[in-house]
């Protein structure tokens, strides 16, 4: 079972038991009932003590997933600084330089086979995305580039092959072309 399986099956769960609450709310309050405050606090603490250990639970077991704590302990085989500007992508190995390199459809850098790679993404002028698809355009992971600020995306790429780069942020009227392209061996 695929993850997009496992998110759709958890909404629907969470679809029908938000339709039985309201069911609920709406039989129960066709009858007339005093409701003393006592009752009333017993209630909301009921509620708020339920969602809090519900939230609580998915956060521990979702937090050690994210993205921010993935290959957290691990130093990357190869670390490439990527500057966006309209309409291009400039991908570097080495730090980022004050001049402007634009590249070409493919940016010539391979990289390692399941080795781990780091990408430091900024922008020289306005907010792109950087989004990273497999050879059978499967979007493998993304992260803003803004300017003024540097993410760190940290990427395992398994299968050898030409992965695309596209801007997933619309940034003007030829943002369509923003693209570029890595080989990994």
């Amino acid at each position: 079972m695929n993850q997009q399986t496992l998110v759709f099956i958890s909404f629907l769960l969470l679809s029908i038991a938000i339709i039985l609450v309201f069911q609920i709310v709406f039989l129960t309050t066709k009858k007339e009932a005093a409701v003393s405050p006592a009752g009333l606090n017993r209630y909301r603490f009921l509620f708020f003590a339920t969602l809090g250990t519900t939230l609580g639970l998915l956060l521990f077991f979702t937090l050690p997933l994210s993205p921010y704590l993935l290959f957290a302990d691990e130093e990357p085989q190869k670390v490439i600084s990527v500057v966006t500007k309209q309409f291009s992508f400039s991908l570097l190995d080495e730090a980022p330089v004050k001049k402007w390199v634009p590249t070409k459809a493919t940016s010539g850098i391979v990289l390692p086979a399941s080795g781990l790679v780091e990408f430091r993404v900024t922008s020289q002028d306005v907010n792109h995305g950087f989004g990273i698809y497999d050879p059978e355009n499967n979007l493998v992971a993304q992260v803003q580039s803004m300017p003024g600020y540097v993410n760190r995306l940290r990427v395992r790429l398994d299968r050898p092959g030409i992965y695309n780069i596209f801007c997933l942020e619309y940034c003007g009227l030829t943002h369509s072309i923003m693209r570029t392209s890595v080989e990994v061996k």
